[in-house]
């Protein structure tokens, strides 16, 4: 059987792939504000800060449209053909649930209700059966999952390893980032000597915030860590593994415009 020739039953799974992942994704996830990984997650964003027409769906389809022209080039068409068709579903079940259905899902979780706890694990664990089934049966619901299996193949080990060990690793990301990574330390010293204050007045600066952490202009990132190894320097933060150390907030914005000026 040539490589390339589509099979039925992968569509059949596929579909049901694509359901899996829109039911836990709708149900669980997105009615309680939690994200997916991703293009999925950052889908999930877009959609709850734009326009009502602009829906969960459409964002599905016009983001993860150029990293699947990406993987057309280097994994052909079957798998391209068999993505597409994923995240096509993934969509259309996604719009379904939202639009169609006599299901509110714009507050709460009708299963889960608002328990975040719940929602995360039962949210997490569907979408990552479908997305699992996705990758089983020839392509992938999520554009990041390109990456993930593109690795795979090189390094000879499986889509999920290479997944797991970038999405753990703090210091690996699928998001790109700014000229300037900055990372404020709120570990129990920094803590204590009040880091989070630090922390708020370069959001203020940055114009950024926990969902959103590297500005338009791809000059910085902000990030949070739980310890630099600099705890008699506290309060601390790193720009690029440089460390500042007794940081103020008054401190933090001037080095934001030295940094600028730079």
């Amino acid at each position: 059987m040539k490589k390339d020739v589509l099979q039925p039953k992968n569509f059949v799974m596929l579909t049901i792939a694509g359901l899996i992942n829109a039911f836990g994704v709708t149900c669980f996830l997105y009615p309680v504000n939690l994200y997916d990984s991703g293009i999925s997650g950052t889908s999930m964003l877009l959609a709850q800060v734009t326009p009502g027409y602009l829906s969960l769906s459409v964002f599905l389809l016009l983001l993860n449209f150029p990293l699947f022209l990406y993987g057309y080039k280097k994994m052909g068409i079957s798998f391209t053909l068999y993505s597409v068709y994923a995240v096509f579903v993934y969509s259309m079940g996604t719009w379904i649930i939202t639009d169609i259905l006599p299901v509110d899902v714009t507050i709460a979780s009708p299963l889960a209700e608002q328990d975040l706890l719940l929602c995360a694990i039962f949210g997490g664990l569907i979408s990552g059966i479908g997305s699992g089934l996705t990758i089983r049966y020839g392509g992938a619901i999520d554009g990041v999952e390109i990456l993930a299996i593109l690795f795979s193949k090189k390094l000879g080990i499986t889509e999920a390893k290479a997944y797991s060990v970038a999405t753990f690793y703090e210091n690996f990301s699928f998001e790109p980032k700014g000229k300037y990574v900055i990372k404020v330390c709120d570990g129990t010293a920094c803590h204590v000597r009040k880091s989070i204050p630090i922390l708020e007045r370069l959001y203020s600066e940055l114009g950024l915030s926990k969902e959103k952490v590297t500005t338009d202009d791809m000059l910085f990132t902000l990030e949070t860590v739980s310890c630099l190894g600099a705890c008699g320097l506290a309060p601390v933060l790193t720009v690029n593994d440089k460390v500042y150390p007794a940081m103020t907030p008054d401190a933090a914005a001037e080095l934001i415009r030295e940094l600028r000026g730079a």
